[in-house]
């Protein structure tokens, strides 16, 4: 509740904790991606996760994956393009095949009908790039 109130320092906080590129924050961002509903905390944290990229057992993944079954963010299309981004500074950092797959998946997902054409136009220069570091 206190960072609710407190916008501009839960901002501050995500920003500092995703630049350490360590495990102790993921179980953080893993737990506030699957309970944070408020579109721009959501926003932030998406991208904090991206910045943090450390996600050794995918959970952030997973959770980022499962944030895409809420009808909040299928119509957010900054919280999309964040998704997008962080997806692959996730499997880009990680480089393991197993990231790549569940990668591919998620950004496969914008290409449905329910996201706007610049989502998915977004996720198909995203999913490019993927395939730019797998050789």
């Amino acid at each position: 509740p206190w960072f609710r109130t407190n916008i501009d320092y839960a901002h501050i906080i995500l920003n500092i904790a995703s630049c350490f590129g360590t495990a102790a924050f993921q179980p953080l961002f893993v737990s506030l991606i699957r309970r944070v509903d408020d579109p721009l905390m959501q926003l932030w944290i998406i991208k904090a996760a991206g910045s943090l990229a450390y996600d050794p057992d995918g959970a952030m993944l997973f959770e980022i994956q499962n944030l895409l079954q809420k009808r909040s963010i299928q119509k957010n299309d900054a919280a999309l393009f964040a998704i997008c981004d962080s997806t692959f500074a996730i499997c880009r950092f990680m480089g393991r095949p197993a990231f790549f797959a569940q990668g591919k998946d998620i950004l496969a997902s914008l290409f449905s009908a329910q996201y706007s054409e610049n989502v998915r136009d977004y996720a198909r220069e995203t999913l490019k790039r993927f395939v730019e570091i797998e050789f």
